[in-house]
């Protein structure tokens, strides 16, 4: 597979736009699963039970994404006119995996170089692993503020309902020798359903 055909790179497009669109959608579709198995898990541990779920979900979604790319690095190295990868790497399906995760990851060690059409689908998967992480990093953040309370939150939730502070045991109040202002009594903090 010369370079300059268009033929053979017309067909390494095709192949890596395959890739990527499975990737994507294994990525969209894991995310969706994922989001609505959260919502029925129980609400106790103040949602964190939730967050492990969503983190060891998306490490699945990830390393299925990776394996995928190393299904295609090992089909297009052990066949003629792809490309191939040099360097400390011996033609089994575990130096692709291996070669795919530092790809993926952008860490890039460099001890296996991949050579002709091959190198295409690297650089795109080094862009699309970059693209997925963050998106599972954003759908993280989404899923922290949807279970966790904020510091204001946690502070009304665990007031008690009597105003009486449960560390000292005494009530709110500006000090000694100095004077509430007018009303305060009346307001109360808002009470959230957790």
């Amino acid at each position: 597979m010369d370079i300059g055909d268009p033929v053979s790179l017309l067909n390494v497009t095709l192949l890596n736009t395959l890739i990527i669109i499975a990737a994507v959608l294994i990525h969209h579709e894991s995310l969706i699963r994922l989001s609505g198995w959260l919502g029925r898990l129980p609400r106790g541990y103040g949602g964190h039970l939730r967050l492990i779920v969503a983190v060891f979900g998306i490490l699945v979604a990830h390393t299925l994404e990776v394996w995928l790319f190393a299904s295609a690095f090992y089909f297009m190295h052990h066949n003629e006119g792809w490309g191939e990868l040099a360097g400390n790497f011996s033609g089994d399906f575990i130096d692709a995996i291996y070669f795919s995760y530092t790809t993926f990851t952008t860490l890039g060690y460099g001890d296996i170089e991949p050579l002709g059409m091959l190198r295409y689908l690297t650089g795109l998967e080094a862009l699309t692993g970059l693209v997925l992480i963050t998106w599972s990093a954003s759908f993280l953040f989404v899923e922290m503020q949807r279970y966790w309370p904020t510091r204001e939150q946690a502070r009304v939730l665990q007031w008690p309902a009597d105003g009486v502070c449960p560390r000292t045991g005494k009530r709110p109040g500006p000090g000694p020798g100095k004077r509430m202002p007018a009303g305060y009594e009346s307001r109360q903090p808002p009470r959230l359903e957790v």
